[in-house]
């Protein structure tokens, strides 16, 4: 999971630099406006924008299954401890006696 967020941020910034890039040939191109119109009209930089939006969004979905997962993994970490504490607080109590196991087990 960590390698496929770290992948997806990878393809982001190259798309970033590729929307960087078709910005500037904009720029080149006669663009002076500050308005995304305006930019749009120029086709490399439309398709540098789709891009990079493609490639944040991506980054953006691996990023949210990692907190997802970790989400779980919080909630089932503190199961295990409560589990953990119930253990530790039987045994406590049953120091000192016998346990029988059940052979079946």
């Amino acid at each position: 999971m960590h390698s496929r967020i770290k992948i997806s941020l990878g393809t982001a910034w190259e798309g970033e630099d590729h929307f960087r890039e078709t910005m500037a040939k904009a720029r080149e191109n006669g663009v002076k406006s500050e308005k995304l119109a305006d930019f749009k009209k120029e086709n490399d930089f439309k398709d540098g924008l789709t891009t990079w939006n493609k490639t944040v969004n991506q980054h953006q979905g691996e990023v949210k299954i990692m907190v997802a997962y970790c989400a779980e993994a919080k909630t089932r970490h503190q199961q295990m401890a409560q589990l953990l504490a119930n253990i530790d607080k039987d045994l406590k109590r049953e120091k000192g006696r016998s346990i029988q196991i059940d052979q079946r087990y």
